[in-house]
């Protein structure tokens, strides 16, 4: 058999098992994990406090970390004489860390502006706000610059807990500004009525859960693939190294595969039927695809840990059942921002609970 016939049978093998990798019935039953439902329940019981502290703890040290880089943060709120005059709106006493939190605490609980200006009470010691912002100050405050920085320093706060984790799963999904809109429906065609959604493409560490970089697009059709490569930027920048990537076939590209594996990754990124064995320049691709053939249950293996983006999207959308409420685009990005840090705050606690991990974020409450 000549060289060229033998890279053929291996073409038609990889497209077989392909197709075959689709169907139901292909994969080897596992056996599910044991899970300790005590400690599931007192991470239940605790995820509130948990959560609160954790946004009080959380902004207070980023703020404290950027006072120099921030407009009035480094100057005491009571002292009038000493603050810092500029011009437009003046801000209330608490200054950016209380817009902050409140912020994050209005993603958690769901609430609109007014609702929550009327709940504030209840939360103002647990949050340590200094003043009780109203509710035109929480709409100003998502299109404030100086809460975004705190917003994305308390982000990476988050993930340095995980940082040395390897493994990671990347996809994409759509967050409704209407009511009306379901993500799943309009993407498989079912929806006939004008929709808008936010896409948005996540990297997940598959150790805890966690968001480890994500990136809003420009349009809700705008493709996922581009995407890859500033998120990997991020993640090296956020974890100690990268192990495997894994990603549907919308990220499968011989630059992708290639970008994984510059920093030592290996690429997980499901095949489709119609491809060739030819690397154009890009060993790792062609690599990946060998192992794909050579052994493909161990490769499925490999590659169906991206289903844990699957469960950080249903999870996300769960927490979050409103849609977004923001009209204005900028100021929704950070409200797209706020619910994965919630998100990530969330399963922080619950990996405390039930898995005994230790996050930089100390308790201000016992």
């Amino acid at each position: 058999m000549t060289t060229g016939h033998a890279w053929r049978q291996l073409t038609l093998t990889l497209q077989t098992y392909a197709v075959e990798g689709r169907r139901k019935g292909f994969y080897k039953k596992r056996t599910p994990a044991p899970r300790n439902w005590s400690r599931y329940d007192h991470a239940q019981i605790h995820e509130m406090c948990d959560v609160l502290d954790l946004i009080c703890v959380g902004v207070d040290t980023v703020s404290k970390d950027l006072s120099k880089d921030l407009r009035d943060l480094s100057v005491d709120p009571r002292d009038r004489s000493r603050r810092s005059r500029r011009p437009g709106r003046p801000r209330r006493p608490g200054g950016v860390c209380d817009l902050a939190k409140v912020v994050l605490l209005q993603q958690y609980m769901g609430m609109a502006n007014r609702r929550l200006e009327g709940c504030l009470d209840i939360f103002s010691d647990r949050l340590g706000l200094v003043s009780l912002p109203g509710y035109k100050d929480v709409e100003r405050a998502y299109g404030d610059p100086d809460v975004t920085v705190i917003l994305l320093g308390l982000f990476d706060l988050t993930v340095q807990a995980v940082k040395d984790v390897s493994d990671f799963a990347v996809d994409g999904t759509g967050l409704s500004t209407s009511i009306k809109d379901n993500w799943y429906s309009y993407h498989i065609g079912h929806q006939v009525r004008y929709s808008i959604f936010e896409k948005i493409v996540c990297v997940v560490e598959e150790g805890y859960g966690l968001v480890s970089a994500f990136k809003l697009l420009e349009s809700m059709h705008g493709g996922e693939s581009p995407a890859l490569r500033p998120l990997l930027e991020e993640v090296r920048k956020r974890h100690d190294r990268i192990g495997s990537v894994s990603g549907d076939s919308a990220f499968l590209s011989r630059e992708n595969c290639t970008l994984v594996d510059e920093p030592g990754g290996v690429p997980r990124f499901y095949p489709k039927k119609n491809l060739t064995l030819r690397s154009r320049g890009h060993r790792a691709y062609q690599e990946m695809l060998l192992a794909f053939i050579k052994d493909p249950q161990k490769w499925l293996e490999d590659y169906h840990k991206r289903s844990i983006c699957e469960s950080t999207f249903s999870s996300l959308k769960r927490r979050c059942l409103t849609p977004l409420r923001r009209e204005v685009r900028t100021r929704r990005k950070q409200e797209v921002l706020a619910r994965i840090i919630i998100y990530n705050l969330i399963r922080l606690s619950y990996a405390r609970w039930i898995k005994g991990l230790q996050t930089p974020l100390k308790q201000k409450h016992k």
